[in-house]
């Protein structure tokens, strides 16, 4: 699967869920990508992390 991604260092709250999801959306419309699907939000550090090392990433699937 082909995915692409934005990465964000601090805490996922819904509306910076719902921020870099459009970044994201935007950016793949500008360079020409077509996505589809739902996305997912992965993260990858435990909330015991300090919060400048948690990385969570938006995935959603590209069309090629």
């Amino acid at each position: 699967m082909i995915c692409k991604t934005v990465s964000t260092e601090v805490r996922t709250l819904r509306l910076l869920y719902e921020e870099k999801l459009s970044l994201l959306k935007k950016l793949a419309s500008e360079v020409g990508l077509r996505l589809e699907g739902e996305p997912v939000l992965s993260r990858y550090n435990s909330p015991f992390s300090l919060p400048f090392f948690r990385r969570n990433e938006i995935w959603i699937r590209v069309l090629m």
